[in-house]
Formats: C-alpha cells, sequence, structure tokens
C-alpha cells in the first residue's frame, strides 16, 4: 500500500482463525518508522461457555498480543515534521504499542522559528479487543515546539490501557 502522507502510519489487527492476531496492514512512511516484533504468547484458558452477559458468542480468545515499536528515524522530530498513526483492531485482537526509546523533539531551524512538532494517533477498537499503548516520554528541547492529539474509538467490551 502506498502512502501519500509523509510521516503517516496504517496498523490493522485482524484474527486470523481459530485466534491468532496478524497484522493484515503495517505501512509507514518517513520519519515514521513501525517495527513488529514477536507476539508475546498467552496462555489460554477454555473458550467460556455461553452466558447471559456474553451472549449466544462469547468472545474468543487470542492466543499472543502482537508486539509493534514506533520509531522515529533520527530519534525524534525536527519542526515541522509530524507523525500521524491510524490503528484498527478487529474484534477480539490484541496489540501492545511501545517505543525504542524517548522521543526527542529538537528545536525548530532559526528560519522557522514557529514551526510545530507533531503526533497525532487515531485508533478504534472493535469489540473485545484490547489496546496497550506504553511509549517513552516525549523530550522536549529548550525553544521546542511540539502538539500531540490522541483519539480512541472504543466498542463496548473492547479495552484500552495507556
Amino acid at each position: 500500500m502506498a502512502l501519500s502522507k509523509r510521516g503517516h502510519g496504517v496498523v490493522h489487527v485482524t484474527l486470523l482463525q481459530p485466534r491468532t492476531p496478524v497484522f493484515s496492514t503495517l505501512s509507514h512512511s518517513y520519519p515514521l518508522k513501525l517495527v513488529a516484533s514477536t507476539p508475546s504468547t498467552l496462555s489460554i484458558a477454555p473458550t467460556p461457555l455461553a452466558s447471559p452477559s456474553t451472549g449466544p458468542n462469547p468472545p474468543i480468545r487470542p492466543d499472543n498480543v502482537p508486539l509493534l515499536f514506533l520509531v522515529s528515524h533520527g530519534g525524534g522530530l525536527l519542526p515541522p515534521e509530524s507523525i500521524s498513526l491510524t490503528i484498527t483492531l478487529a474484534t477480539s485482537t490484541r496489540l501492545t504499542i511501545t517505543t525504542q526509546g524517548s522521543t526527542k523533539i529538537y528545536a525548530s531551524p532559526d528560519s522557522d522559528l514557529h514551526a510545530v512538532a507533531a503526533q497525532t494517533l487515531f485508533a478504534t477498537l472493535s469489540a473485545h479487543s484490547a489496546l496497550w499503548l506504553s511509549p517513552d516520554l516525549v523530550q522536549p528541547y529548550r525553544d521546542s515546539r511540539y502538539t500531540q492529539t490522541q483519539i480512541f474509538d472504543v466498542a463496548d467490551g473492547a479495552s484500552l490501557g495507556v
């Protein structure tokens, strides 16, 4: 998939039957880099029986949790660089996202003192999915400018940890 927007990434996690979450889409463009790592295996208890609270189709418990690292080339952002990430988790999937270190926000070059570095995250969590977002700190340098936006659309039964 070709990306038309610089610094944009797209992540779709879907369930490969019977219960293996996989990256069906994993794309990125400079200065953002997405690096998938070995998933963490979960110990699986037997699938619960249907009950009034789960309905006739209880949620599937995945057998692993994919791990994704967000990396910025050069270790940070130089204004006016920006990163935008769109994440979609299908029903009953899991995902852990972290970074490989702090994201540095460098001061604007002398030619553009009002330039701003930006990070935007939009995540859609379907029913019974779970996202754990645990990045290292953002480290702004003196005279740097930075803005961050995070939007989460969390369906009933989904879980989010930030």
